[in-house]
């Protein structure tokens, strides 16, 4: 009942909310093994269905797959990004890590690390875990040590910003449309359909040269980037 509902939501609410003139409509947090495959063709005709998915992993290994309730295995996981991949092309994928869980040897981290540098992802945040409030996990022993933790969301994080780094400098000197949210300083902020505000890459403009509200839509064309941020100029029609 609960998947039915779910995917009656998937198909139902952005059919309706397209004839309310809403641009940009962003699916968040979806557990991989609640994604139905029935979003995907309409994801990826819907010009106004952002083409981003948030599917928080936490962890690569069967055992711990099972401990935090992702309700599929890791080639399940992976055949599912590869179907996301393949028929939504252009899709930016996100995905949330949790490390330091119990139960996370020095092969099981190795192990993630090689799935997270194979699979590229677009957008990734690293989270330690702590045994506090988790009640699917209170009888482990939260026997890694808090160093050890950092240590590998560290690892993590520098392995990401690199790859978060070549995916930028291939969108230099290309188009992408540009949501503006704010005013910092000397420029406007915005964000690409792959950014989901606040947690994803920012797109910056220089206000001395340009004026731009704040909700508009402007197509950019990419100047400059580094491992998280793009800057661009407004392409001139």
């Amino acid at each position: 009942m609960k998947k039915c509902l779910m995917n009656y939501l998937f198909l139902c609410i952005p059919l309706f909310l397209i004839g309310q003139g809403l641009v940009w409509i962003r699916l968040h947090y979806v557990f991989p093994s609640q994604l139905s495959m029935d979003v995907m063709p309409i994801m990826a005709e819907r010009p106004n269905i952002c083409k981003y998915q948030d599917i928080p992993l936490q962890h690569t290994t069967d055992n711990l797959l099972k401990i935090v309730r992702r309700g599929i295995p890791r080639r399940r996981t992976e055949d599912l990004l590869e179907k996301l991949r393949s028929d939504i092309p252009g899709i930016a994928l996100r995905t949330s890590i949790l490390l330091g869980h119990p139960e996370e040897t020095d092969a099981v981290f190795e192990a993630l690390f090689d799935f997270v540098k194979t699979l590229h992802f677009d957008r990734m945040g690293v989270f330690t875990y702590s045994q506090k409030g988790n009640r699917y996990t209170y009888s482990l022993a939260d026997d890694i040590p808090a160093g050890v933790k950092e240590q590998r969301a560290t690892s993590l994080m520098e392995l990401q910003m690199g790859i978060g780094e070549e995916k930028n400098a291939e969108k230099l000197g290309k188009l992408y449309k540009v949501l503006f949210d704010i005013l910092e300083g000397e420029h406007f902020v915005g964000r690409t359909e792959s950014d989901s505000p606040e947690v994803d890459n920012e797109v910056w403009l220089d206000a001395k040269n340009y004026c731009v509200r704040m909700g508009d839509i402007a197509n950019m064309k990419i100047t400059g980037y580094g491992p998280y941020d793009l800057k661009g100029e407004i392409e001139q029609r």
